[in-house]
């Protein structure tokens, strides 16, 4: 068992012991990037502004598709494209990253190096 390994199952044995429930402390992006191996802690325990990135920018890009179908046959501005990118990704993984942080502060995580 690796290391990551080691402290994931930590994480999560930790996660279980509260009162969050599963979904919420792992999300269904985050066992997709298990299985693909990539090594991302559970998202209590990832920082404010990587977790603004995990969790934004695939909304973001989400609503740029949105964006290039609402516009048809229209001209398409890239500046307008990515500000709403930015825009989507900065309020959107925003909130959730404030809702984790505060979420792991108020349950007395401890940090992902200390397990």
């Amino acid at each position: 068992m690796t290391d990551f390994q080691r402290k994931k199952e930590a994480a999560l044995a930790l996660l279980r012991r509260t009162s969050i429930t599963q979904r919420n402390y792992a999300p269904p992006t985050f066992p997709f990037l298990w299985r693909l191996g990539v090594q991302v802690p559970p998202p209590h325990f990832i920082g404010f502004f990587p977790l603004v990135l995990i969790m934004g920018l695939p909304f973001g890009f989400c609503g740029l598709g949105l964006y290039m179908m609402d516009l048809g046959d229209k001209d398409f501005n890239i500046g307008a494209a990515t500000a709403l990118v930015l825009l989507v990704t900065a309020f959107f993984g925003g909130g959730i990253s404030f809702y984790y942080r505060t979420s792991a502060r108020l349950h007395r995580l401890p940090a992902w190096k200390d397990l």
